[in-house]
């Protein structure tokens, strides 16, 4: 009996359970290759990997009692000399905590990022099944609204962005603060208070997108209970808020300092690139075997964002339901309460209808209703044409710091995934309460929806199949010989490798940085959300290094490399043999050969001002 409550779906472990399996059969065959395979693409993963390596590796020592290990934290070893290159895009601090444990007992950083992928779903669901079955009180409801977010739609236009994948903490502050309000003890309150810190520190846009809406809800709380005068309660509130920002604050800086004296805001030709249209919702990921084909209304970028039929009709189910009953029991409340008294009897049915016989149902209408109109970016568009409508993110792009800074409002159609399978839950417990036949309905509903949502197998790049290092195998033989070698190198060695700046079909600066995971020396080349203007002269500069071999030369010996890697076998023809030889012929020493990889020193030449000293990683153990 136990183990059979144990993989129940009623039950909290059992949800988990489910989640879990359900998480590996939605990614297969990710789980045949979790030691050295990446979903999607080598593009963004590999940044993130490389990230979570430098996060995780820099907290590892700190805790081993290198103190100063965090000095240099935000000086990233790449985009050399630029300071503060980590905040060129999302730090992954929460996930690099995530991994600790897992990245400290192997060291093996694919086997981490796809452990984290894979959580973002299961926990996801889990929280999302936490925070219905507090409104509903029903564990099969639930188990059907953690499905329909944790395996949203959504997602799958954003498997290749864990940090947007990385949404897993929103249900579990709305699961906090739910349990606060309605048992007013402090431990649910610190609990929301740290889920909100997780998901701050995991994804920058759900740290801008989700704070208005905990904001809301705590009001909405607040106003639907009369607790105006309640003192105790605003000191709590205020005292965890203040604990959010004490943390939060510290990790916005950076971004801050970057932002006034690199980067321009997002202007809103690019914002309106990346909002989603009206016709986005019911445009569907082309990978969906059920929909892909069929729902190609107006494809765009970022803009797949159908959320399915059964989310959509379960949703409006739901808000239908707890409206029309909270109309109906303060229709027959309200007279005797209010007899009389018109204006206070109408004020009491509006906000009970908003409230809901749910505790929160208005809510959570109102929720989804503003996520999807914010998600329409500056102007709401249909078919790429503006409507006489002005988006409800003009405002917060204009009027709040930090809005202006990133640019795909269409993210906010994974909020809006969560209040709709909030709603959804609403519609599944009336049907749940139908006796046996009503539960299994509603767990084929969740059979449903996952086939909607189906795309195996997923796309799992393997290019370092029979590596053992877990390198690139399109380096091509020698790799981990030479790494190994470049790890030997002087702390303060800065390293330039070739091709430099991508292209030619390979994103070759992020297999530079995954690489540097194996010996942490400072790059001139990066990859990330964001690019100094200085990569781009060098770039330009680079790929005329033949045309005009001292204008590169000059652009090299000002980079401050003193070391210079040329892949000879990422080049055409006999390219990369030309471009060994035109280090050679500006005095470069060629100390190492690796299969066709060469490593020269490049002759001493003033170091560039800019960066700050301590970047790089004590490599002590």
């Amino acid at each position: 009996m136990m183990s059979k409550r144990l993989f129940s779906p009623d039950s909290v472990s059992g949800a988990f359970a489910w989640y879990v399996i359900v998480a590996f059969v939605m990614t297969w065959p990710l789980v045949l290759h979790l030691r050295f395979g990446i979903p999607q693409d080598l593009g963004d993963p590999l940044l993130n990997v490389w990230i979570l390596g430098w996060d995780a590796t820099h907290i590892l020592q700190f805790l081993r009692g290198h103190v100063t290990a965090l000095s240099g934290f935000w000086n990233a070893n790449i985009f050399y000399p630029e300071p503060l290159t980590l905040a060129y895009s999302e730090h992954l601090v929460g996930q690099a905590v995530q991994i600790l444990p897992v990245f400290a007992l192997t060291g093996n950083l694919i086997l981490c990022y796809n452990l984290l992928f894979l959580s973002t779903f299961a926990l996801s669901a889990l929280g999302a099944f936490l925070l219905v079955c507090e409104l509903t009180g029903n564990g099969r409801a639930a188990f059907l609204a953690g499905l329909l977010y944790g395996f949203a739609l959504c997602r799958c236009q954003q498997l290749g962005h864990v940090q947007i994948l990385s949404s897993q903490w929103m249900p579990f502050v709305l699961f906090g603060l739910r349990r606060y309000f309605v048992t007013r003890r402090l431990r649910p309150l610190a609990g929301a208070a740290g889920a909100l810190v997780a998901q701050n520190l995991s994804c920058g846009y759900y740290l801008l997108f989700f704070a208005p809406f905990v904001a809301g809800y705590v009001l909405y709380e607040v106003v639907a209970r009369r607790l105006f005068l309640d003192g105790r309660m605003w000191r709590a509130l205020l005292m965890a808020g203040a604990c959010v920002a004490l943390v939060t604050v510290p990790f916005l800086l950076p971004y801050r300092a970057v932002r006034q004296h690199v980067f321009p805001p997002r202007g809103p030709a690019e914002v309106d690139a990346f909002s989603a249209d009206v016709y986005s919702y019911v445009t569907a990921y082309p990978g969906l075997h059920l929909w892909g084909h069929r729902l190609r209304m107006f494809p765009k970028e970022e803009g797949f964002l159908f959320p399915g039929v059964v989310p959509i009709a379960l949703g409006l189910s739901g808000a239908l339901i707890a409206g029309g009953r909270a109309w109906r029991v303060t229709r027959q409340e309200a007279p005797a309460k209010h007899s009389g008294r018109w204006p206070t009897l109408i004020a009491s049915r509006f906000g009970a209808v908003l409230h809901g016989d749910h505790g929160t149902g208005g809510f959570y209408v109102a929720a989804t209703a503003a996520a999807v109109w914010l998600s329409f970016g500056l102007q709401v568009r249909s078919m790429g044409r503006p409507l006489r409508i002005a988006g409800l993110y003009r405002y917060l792009y204009l009027y709040v710091p930090g809005f202006d800074g990133v640019r795909v409002p269409g993210r906010y159609s994974m909020l809006a995934a969560l209040f709709l399978a909030v709603l959804a839950g609403f519609a599944a417990e009336a049907i749940a309460r139908r006796g046996r036949v009503g539960r299994l309905a509603v767990l084929a509903l969740g059979i449903v929806f996952l086939a909607e949502g189906a795309l195996m197998p997923l796309p799992v790049q393997a290019p370092w199949a029979g590596f053992d290092s877990g390198l690139p195998a399109a380096l091509g033989p020698g790799a981990l010989h030479l790494y190994t070698y470049v790890d030997s190198l002087p702390a303060d060695a800065v390293l330039i490798e070739f091709p430099f700046g991508g292209g030619r079909e390979m994103d070759t600066d992020a297999w530079y940085m995954y690489s540097s995971t194996h010996h942490w020396r400072r790059l001139v080349n990066g990859a990330s959300g964001w690019s100094p203007l200085t990569y781009a002269s060098r770039t330009q500069s680079f790929a005329r290094a033949i045309e005009d071999p001292g204008g590169a030369w000059q652009t090299l010996v000002a980079s401050g490399a003193t070391h210079a890697i040329v892949h000879e076998g990422l080049y055409k023809g006999g390219e990369g043999a030309a471009i060994s030889e035109w280090l050679r012929r500006f005095g470069a020493r060629e100390i190492m050969l690796a299969g066709s990889h060469r490593l020269f020193a490049i002759p001493a030449a003033p170091a560039p001002v800019g960066r700050p000293e301590g970047c790089g990683i004590n490599r002590t153990r």
